[in-house]
């Protein structure tokens, strides 16, 4: 009977066989880096629920202090499409057009604080929210008057 020989190859590991490099360490750190770009960049094009920092087109409509009037017509429309008002306690005083009959409310999309509701008879609706600064969407939540057209964009600065 043959005997058979067995050799034992110990092969190195293919990370032993080279150095890391200035490359290879620096991996994580720029990894990483990219990362924290592309966050920042996401948060910083996620603003219109609110809370984001904006500024305000030319041709907004300034609030007299921290009271801003808007107004809600027949024509499913405020009477403007762009407010301007400082951060803090803010009051809407929420009116009916003269020419209007229908009911209509006053919210902020993302910010449960505040729900006005005007019609032919009451005409006329005041409340208040605090806001931080950046921008926000005003709305009417009757059935289709939102789709219809029935919102603004608010900037808090």
């Amino acid at each position: 009977m043959r005997q058979r020989r067995t050799a034992s190859v110990t092969r190195p590991s293919p990370l032993a066989q080279c150095p890391p490099s200035s490359d290879d360490r620096d991996r994580p750190t720029v990894r990483l880096a990219a990362v924290a770009v592309g966050l920042a960049a996401l948060a910083a094009a996620c603003g219109g629920g609110g809370g984001s920092s904006a500024e305000a087109p030319p041709g907004c409509t300034t609030a007299d202090g921290q009271t801003l009037t808007v107004i809600g017509t027949d024509k499913l429309k405020f009477d403007q499409e762009c407010y301007t008002v400082g951060s803090g306690q803010v009051t809407f005083d929420y009116k009916l057009s003269p020419e209007s009959n229908q009911i209509h409310d006053l919210r902020i999309d993302g910010q449960a604080g505040l729900f006005l509701e005007i019609d032919a008879l009451t005409r006329e609706a005041v409340g208040s929210v605090g806001l931080a600064p950046g921008r926000y969407d005003l709305f009417c939540s009757i059935s289709g008057h939102r789709e219809a057209g029935m919102e603004a964009e608010l900037f808090i600065s």
